[in-house]
């Protein structure tokens, strides 16, 4: 399992990877990196790739279905929606949707952070993206979770 993020992730990052998942998470990364990032990864690319980025900037449909193809036939992609309240979140959460409808429901699948985490504003600092521990808590349960219940094996 490998989990490709911004700084959302960098913050989690110690718990995913005591949960056995590899860590690639950078400040600022935008979600046109991603197609590069597993690309670049080869036959090392697990077989359950997480794509946790949008909170920086617009996601395209062509970057979304370029990170699943890239990834390949025999791996699942699960697609995190995010909680940014910045003019391009309802545009990414409508992307990342239609990059899921794209594929074939054994090949990606949707964490629907930006569902879960609605109601719960302690789960958010000041700029209300970044997460205060409960939240974190939170988020690396719900892609744990989601995860282990549809990972290919």
């Amino acid at each position: 399992r490998l989990i490709v993020g911004d700084s959302v992730t960098v913050a989690v990052a110690p718990w995913m990877r005591s949960r056995g998942f590899g860590v690639h998470a950078r400040v600022s990364l935008q979600f046109s990196t991603a197609p590069g990032i597993v690309g670049g990864l080869g036959s090392r690319l697990p077989r359950n790739v997480i794509i946790a980025l949008g909170t920086n900037g617009t996601v395209s449909l062509s970057a979304c279905k370029r990170v699943v193809r890239t990834a390949g036939r025999n791996r699942r992609v699960f697609l995190v929606t995010l909680r940014v309240p910045r003019s391009w979140e309802a545009g990414n959460l409508r992307t990342l949707r239609s990059c899921n409808r794209s594929f074939a429901k054994k090949r990606v699948k949707m964490i629907n952070w930006y569902g879960y985490s609605a109601g719960h504003p302690e789960w958010f600092g000041s700029d209300r993206v970044h997460m205060t521990a409960s939240g974190q808590r939170a988020y690396r349960r719900l892609i744990d979770r989601v995860v282990d219940s549809h990972c290919l094996r």
